[in-house]
């Protein structure tokens, strides 16, 4: 699949950073940073692709919708350790430039584990804020975000000239076996094992 791509390097960099993001509140707790990630670019040059992988790597199909409201994404980021995994054509980056309270949640998530939000009408205490983000979007979407909310993003673009170039004999998740599916879950159970023997 990586291969497919006219700059491989690009969609490895996509594919190495959502291995690791699991592993998101150790890098907060020890470095006190983990950035989001944003896969940019046009239409059709396999953004989507690349978060079917890591779906079918970690073998979670839940589908994320974009949260409108930082309560939401509260909610998103305390569900599991899993990255939260956008579909191609979401509206996040237009709910972030709209939602103030969106955007510090979701610029605190990228160095805190923990969010404290003082009471109010709606809600208040303590929230998780486990998870990373990966979010597929185009370009404009991307330009459009503050310095300070990029500082908290690793963006990946990939133009038509760097994208995927379907075939046949490129077996992508959709053409995967269920036993295919099951191999691939086993290598991601194999990365947790590695990582859990280093620290």
């Amino acid at each position: 699949i990586i291969n497919g791509y006219k700059n491989p390097h690009k969609a490895m960099a996509v594919i190495a950073y959502g291995i690791i993001a699991w592993a998101k509140h150790f890098f907060v707790e020890n470095f006190q940073y983990f950035p989001h990630m944003v896969i940019s670019g046009p239409n059709q040059t396999g953004k989507s692709l690349l978060v079917d992988v890591l779906r079918t790597l970690y073998n979670f199909w839940d589908e994320e919708k974009s949260p409108k409201s930082d309560f939401q994404l509260r909610k998103i980021l305390a569900k599991t350790t899993i990255p939260a995994m956008f579909t191609e054509g979401n509206f996040f980056s237009s709910f972030v430039q709209a939602n103030d309270k969106l955007l510090s949640t979701l610029t605190v998530a990228a160095t805190s584990n923990v969010i404290l939000e003082g009471g109010s009408k709606e809600y208040g205490g303590v929230f998780l804020a486990i998870r990373s983000l990966i979010v597929p979007a185009n370009n404009t979407d991307v330009e459009t975000l503050a310095p300070y909310v990029r500082d908290k993003m690793i963006i990946i673009d990939i133009p038509r000239d760097e994208g995927y170039t379907d075939t046949h004999e490129i077996k992508t998740p959709r053409r995967m076996t269920k036993e295919d599916k099951l191999d691939m879950a086993a290598i991601m159970r194999e990365v947790f094992n590695i990582f859990e023997r280093k620290i």
